[in-house]
């Protein structure tokens, strides 16, 4: 009987040292994220709204049965998947701009935007 009651303690210590960790695991995932410095969040969260967009614009489910909002305008007008493009382009030229007054010359970015294009395609 006292092996069972050792055993009891001792998978109770191990519940309490699993629930102390865990809860100090919480406490470290749910602190406020600081942003990082030199981030834009605001073109952050725009540039994840437009991917997301994209992705559910480009995989709306059933071609057969589209919600018109996920359909291109015919000729004459457009729909909000009309506007995605347009909002990513907007994204890349506020982000150049961005980069242009971090990085400094158009040489240095236009050399890492080679390089960057150069080493994906190296490794396909």
């Amino acid at each position: 009987m006292t092996s069972w009651r050792t055993a009891a303690l001792a998978s109770e210590d191990a519940v309490a040292a699993a629930v102390l960790l865990l809860s100090h695991a919480m406490r470290e995932i749910s602190a406020p994220l600081q942003p990082l410095a030199g981030r834009l969040v605001s073109l952050d969260v725009f540039r994840g709204l437009t991917m997301a967009a994209m992705v559910i614009v480009n995989n709306p489910g059933d071609w057969n049965h589209t919600y018109w909002p996920l359909l291109h305008a015919e000729w004459n007008g457009w729909t909000p998947t009309d506007l995605v493009f347009p909002f990513f382009l907007f994204m890349v030229g506020v982000s150049i701009t961005l980069s242009r007054s971090t990085m400094g010359s158009w040489w240095r970015i236009v050399r890492r935007g080679v390089t960057i294009i150069g080493r994906s395609r190296c490794r396909t």
